[in-house]
C-alpha cells in the first residue's frame, strides 16, 4: 500500500498560541471532519487515546460549524490541527480550507483523500494544506505527519 505525501507548504505560525502552550499545559485540539464514521471513529479513539481533544463533524457543513462555534464561545478555543476528508458531502473541505486561508486564518490542515488526483494534491497543497494522505493510509503515517505540524517551530 503506497501512501503519497505531499511536501508541507509553510504556514506561519500563531505566536500567541505558542506563549499560551508555556502558560497553560492543555490537551491539544484536533477537529475531526470524516464522512465515513468507521475511519472517523478509530483516528478518534486513537487520538483520545494519545491525549488529544477531539471534536468530530460528519460533513462539510458540521466542519465550518464546529470551527465558528469554537471562536464564538466565552473562552474561545483555539484549534491545533484540522484533519479532514477532502471530499465532504455538502461542503467540500478545499473550498472550507481556501474561505479561512482568505480570512488570515492558518491553523494546520492534514487532508486524507481517497482521490489520487494530482490536480487536487496540488490545489491543497497551494492552498497550504500540511499533506495530503491518500487512502487507504497507516495510522503510524498520519501521526508522524501529525507531530511533524505540530512540533514547534
Amino acid at each position: 500500500m503506497a501512501t503519497h505525501w505531499r511536501a508541507k507548504q509553510t504556514v506561519r505560525s500563531n505566536p500567541l498560541r505558542a506563549e499560551q502552550a508555556h502558560r497553560t499545559p492543555r490537551p491539544l485540539r484536533v477537529l475531526l471532519g470524516e464522512d465515513q464514521s468507521g475511519l472517523r471513529s478509530l483516528i478518534r479513539s486513537t487520538l483520545m487515546r494519545d491525549g488529544y481533544e477531539v471534536q468530530e463533524a460528519e460533513d462539510g457543513p458540521t466542519t465550518l460549524r464546529a470551527l465558528v462555534a469554537g471562536l464564538l464561545e466565552e473562552q474561545p478555543r483555539e484549534l491545533d490541527l484540522l484533519i479532514a476528508d477532502v471530499r465532504m458531502p455538502g461542503f467540500p473541505s478545499l473550498e472550507l480550507l481556501a474561505r479561512l486561508r482568505r480570512e488570515n486564518w492558518f491553523t494546520p490542515v492534514i487532508f486524507i483523500t481517497s482521490s489520487e488526483d494530482t490536480a487536487l494534491h496540488a490545489e491543497a497543497a497551494r492552498l497550504g494544506a500540511a499533506c495530503v494522505p491518500d487512502k487507504p493510509f497507516e495510522l503510524a503515517d498520519l501521526w508522524a505527519r501529525m507531530r511533524m505540524v505540530l512540533s514547534p517551530a
